[in-house]
């Protein structure tokens, strides 16, 4: 009987370590073994988990979170490298650390060969259910953001000033929520901002107040509902 048990023992720490083995080798070998576009994503991977929580309740979320690299493709020219994560994380959790992030995956791009440039474009996408998404361009300098009814445009806003363009727009069909003082004023201090998109609007009424405060903004290409409502570029001197 004892050696009956010793040997389910035996068996069953030779499988747990198998499989503990397996676990490993699905992780680490395309990291050391891959090619240099799945390493730097996988690079980037981790440096995106370090700041977005991933969502784990199921395997297909840890699979996709930890173990998958994410997508390399070339498209019209383009080094292009996709990678998207579900989050738990609150927007705000997500927003403050925008600006961070994108500067340490422009440093991940760099670290393995000089191609952060036009050639190159990198495609962040961050989710939260029901709350929130977040496509970024880092290379681009570029960022979209979907919101609930909950989160005021402006409270995103105050994390992007370091972008060339922003989109927002309501996230799911939600409606975005504009505070009544919002007008061009806010935008005093965008000096890197280029476009400005905005959609989703609860009412005409939102819609028409906002054109008319963004008309006149220089230097900025206005879309609003999709339509172009500025004239062309004003560059300044």
């Amino acid at each position: 009987m004892k050696k009956n048990i010793l040997r389910v023992i035996t068996v069953s720490s030779f499988i747990i370590f198998i499989l503990i083995l397996v676990i490993f080798s699905l992780y680490l070998f395309p990291r050391i073994f891959a090619d240099d576009g799945t390493k730097l994503l996988y690079k980037m991977r981790n440096t995106l988990n370090s700041y977005v929580t991933p969502k784990n309740y199921y395997l297909s979320d840890i699979d996709k979170h930890y173990f998958s690299s994410g997508i390399y493709e070339i498209k019209d020219n383009k080094e292009c490298y996709y990678l998207y994560i579900k989050t738990e994380d609150t927007f705000y959790d997500v927003i403050s650390d925008i600006d961070t992030l994108c500067t340490e995956m422009k440093e991940c791009i760099n670290s393995y060969r000089n191609s952060g440039n036009e050639n190159t474009e990198i495609v962040l996408w961050i989710e939260n259910c029901s709350n929130c998404s977040i496509p970024v361009y880092p290379l681009s300098d570029k960022i979209c953001i979907g919101l609930n009814h909950s989160i005021p445009i402006t409270d995103a806003l105050d994390y992007c000033k370091g972008f060339e363009e922003i989109s927002l727009g309501g996230y799911r069909g939600y409606k975005i929520l504009i505070p009544q003082n919002f007008n061009s004023n806010y935008f005093d201090d965008f000096h890197s901002l280029k476009r400005l998109e905005i959609s989703g609007f609860s009412s005409d009424e939102d819609k028409n107040r906002i054109s008319e405060e963004l008309l006149n903004l220089d230097g900025i290409d206005i879309v609003i509902d999709y339509e172009k409502i500025n004239k062309a570029l004003i560059t300044s001197n």
